[in-house]
């Protein structure tokens, strides 16, 4: 058993492949295997692949024949996994050369499920920490939607069953954080070491289409019907039901009329299916009220006011209001 199985999955990012090899394979923790699952990708990101493998053997390297998507990918790396802990690395990132040595320490230490690292937004070439999120996963020991920055035990993983949800292009890594904080019986962060997670134009938040936004909202209601089936505390609860908030509020900026209403459709589907309303806000509200009104203008106005100032607003009345 090595110390920590990496697993990156790769298809079509040839542009940016080798720095994120570079960065795992110099880690300074050198007990850890490395899987790259080449999804069938078009470009030369196999050559290159199999270019590091010749140098370190402890790359393996999982070859699709046909594309079958980054959750099967992940899956079946995880199923091939020898590491007491797995952590994902997406292959257009990096992290630091210390990231998993760190987090195993961590670990280790304090005999804990899920450790996660810092996070810095890189786009344009300027990094920007998300102090903000950071902070949330830290005092409220939650982890949702960043999952490449956790370390997970393995036998938390398999204990469980959890996995990338597999038949969706969009939103397939949503559960599997949200489940394994909910599972973990320690959690624990290290806010000195960085996870660099690349903002790009073509990003596929910034390329919707319908199939991704019935993607994303198939995935909403299966974690709600998962916490809504657990005993999580509403803090939390608040917390990972807000993400979900927040993701279709900035869905709007980047869709057309014509998917507006399915957005319109799951604001209500999470608004009326919570298990306790208080975790909206004023403005969540006025949203709702606008839709039911059918007040597009009144809507719009309302959205764009829902940034980010709101969700803080949210986890400070989360956090004054209810018991965790």
């Amino acid at each position: 058993m090595v110390k920590v199985s990496i697993i990156i999955p790769i298809y079509n990012v040839e542009p940016y492949l080798r720095k994120c090899l570079d960065s795992v394979c110099n880690q300074t923790l050198k007990d850890i295997e490395i899987i790259c699952v080449n999804d069938c990708s078009p470009d030369n990101s196999l050559m290159i692949m199999k270019e590091y493998a010749n140098r370190d053997n402890r790359i393996k390297i999982i070859d699709f024949e046909q594309n079958q998507g980054v959750a099967i990918a992940r899956n079946k790396a995880m199923a091939q996994a020898n590491g007491k802990y797995i952590g994902f690395v997406d292959p257009d990132d990096w992290i630091d050369l210390d990231f998993y040595e760190k987090l195993y320490n961590k670990a280790e230490e304090l005999s804990s499920d899920l450790v996660i690292g810092n996070h810095k937004s890189v786009f344009g070439g300027k990094e920007t920490i998300n102090s903000y999120d950071f902070q949330i996963f830290k005092n409220e020991k939650v982890l949702y939607g960043l999952f490449p920055l956790g370390l997970y035990r393995k036998s938390l993983l398999d204990q469980y069953n959890i996995k990338f949800t597999e038949g969706y292009v969009f939103g397939e890594d949503r559960l599997l954080p949200v489940m394994s904080c909910y599972y973990a019986q320690n959690f624990d962060t290290v806010d000195d070491v960085f996870y660099y997670q690349l903002n790009r134009e073509n990003s596929a938040t910034k390329s919707l289409n319908v199939v991704k936004i019935n993607n994303f909202i198939e995935i909403g209601k299966l974690v709600l019907d998962f916490l809504n089936g657990s005993n999580i505390d509403n803090v939390r609860y608040g917390l990972i039901v807000g993400s979900f908030w927040e993701g279709i509020i900035n869905m709007f900026y980047f869709t057309d009329e014509a998917l507006i209403y399915k957005l319109k459709s799951f604001f209500l589907f999470l608004y009326q299916n919570v298990r306790d309303k208080n975790i909206f806000s004023k403005q969540d509200n006025l949203i709702i009220e606008s839709i039911q009104k059918d007040d597009s203008v009144s809507l719009r106005k309302n959205i764009s006011q829902a940034s980010r100032h709101i969700f803080m607003k949210r986890l400070r009345l989360l956090s004054s209001h209810m018991v965790k």
